[in-house]
């Protein structure tokens, strides 16, 4: 079955019509298509990532699935060592393979917080033999435990190669620190408007790096980066200096522009156990600390930003800018009702946000509620 998807822009999507008169689909499948066809090409296509946006559960949405597999496909599976290799039919891959893998993963998420382990594991979960070679397996792991993952064969492990390659939590701290040292000039405690990066020693280590942002009370003081050529997840798990894995970087996605002019931005970071990264944003859960410490500064090469905290809240795990379009007035008004109709969390119903004003939104995880995120919202103040 053919579909072609000819244009996408705003609230509308242009697509062939093929698969609307495909009689051997039910209606249940049609939609579905047609819905993953509207939504952006790096959106979460799992079951749970589509389930996340429709009234269905992830039973439902497997099913549907299942339908749009052709029912003749086979796909190779590869043995280990000796073992020959199998086909099978890719319906039933689409069926039971995900749902088992998720199974795997959450209850692996499980052991690691029951042995007391989590937060612990600097270089994060390495998956190996034959099943580990599943296209993509890994990024389901990484969605599932929030951690770094990586494959390796059973019978090699990880070349030393990558091993080089791989991040030390406490040492890249210790890097950022450094940085932070050498690119900060006039720095005035008084007067965080003051304060001046050296984007040209910053980029130095990174090219990426366009923004710094400081939270007056936290320990968050870092460059924000954004790639124009790696995935917009890459900077979740590597570091400033390209490192694999943990703590990873302050980072925004391709679709908010670098001159924090969006209607909504959004600033992705780890809560790391050690307190660094976007670990303090969790300062917020307490009423006195949200009360007496409101502001965010946002450097840029020609200018500082100002934001005014209005909004610390637990929010669900849903993809953000795959729910919202930011730049239609209605859906940042949706957006923002969300945020102070929350009732997990702290909200400051006096400051005034507009659609002039935007948002901007911090987002790091819960550890112990894998499918929210916690979320600290400001707006800019002139």
């Amino acid at each position: 079955m053919a579909v072609f998807r000819l244009e996408r822009t705003g609230n509308f999507t242009v697509m062939a019509n093929l698969h609307l008169r495909d009689k051997s689909l039910s209606l249940k499948a049609k939609g579905l298509l047609s819905q993953m066809l509207s939504l952006p090409e790096d959106w979460d296509y799992t079951l749970a990532g589509l389930a996340s946006i429709n009234a269905e559960g992830k039973d439902a949405i497997r099913s549907a699935v299942a339908e749009l597999a052709p029912e003749d496909k086979l796909i190779r599976v590869n043995g280990r060592t000796a073992r020959e290799a199998k086909d099978i039919l890719l319906r039933n891959l689409a069926t039971v393979i995900e749902a088992r893998a998720t199974d795997i993963a959450e209850f692996v998420l499980q052991e690691i917080k029951d042995s007391g382990y989590i937060g612990k594991l600097a270089y994060g979960i390495v998956l190996t033999g034959g099943s580990a070679k599943l296209k993509d397996l890994d990024e389901l792991f990484r969605r599932v435990t929030g951690m770094d993952v990586r494959v390796a064969s059973a019978e090699t492990g990880i070349a030393e190669e990558s091993k080089e390659k791989t991040a030390d939590p406490e040492k890249t701290q210790e890097q950022y620190d450094k940085l932070k040292e050498e690119v900060s000039a006039d720095v005035d405690p008084n007067d965080p408007m003051y304060r001046k990066i050296d984007f040209a020693a910053a980029q130095g280590t990174n090219p990426d790096v366009y923004a710094w942002i400081w939270i007056p009370g936290t320990n968050v003081d870092y460059p924000i980066l954004q790639s124009a050529t790696e995935p917009d997840e890459y900077y979740l798990n590597h570091t400033i200096e390209r490192k694999e894995g943990l703590p990873g970087t302050i980072y925004t996605e391709k679709y908010n522009k670098t001159d924090f002019n969006d209607p909504v931005n959004i600033v992705y970071g780890h809560d790391m156990k050690n307190g660094s990264m976007f670990a303090d944003l969790h300062k917020y859960e307490d009423q006195e600390f949200f009360n007496n410490n409101p502001y965010i500064y946002i450097y840029l090469p020609d200018r500082t930003l100002k934001y005014r905290v209005f909004a610390a809240i637990a929010f669900d795990d849903r993809y953000l800018m795959g729910n919202y379009n930011f730049y239609e007035p209605s859906y940042f008004q949706k957006y923002l009702d969300e945020l102070r109709s929350s009732i997990d969390g702290h909200v400051n119903m006096d400051v005034n946000v507009t659609f002039e004003t935007g948002i901007l939104t911090l987002s790091t995880c819960i550890a112990d509620s894998p499918n929210q995120r916690w979320l600290v919202n400001a707006t800019r103040e002139d």
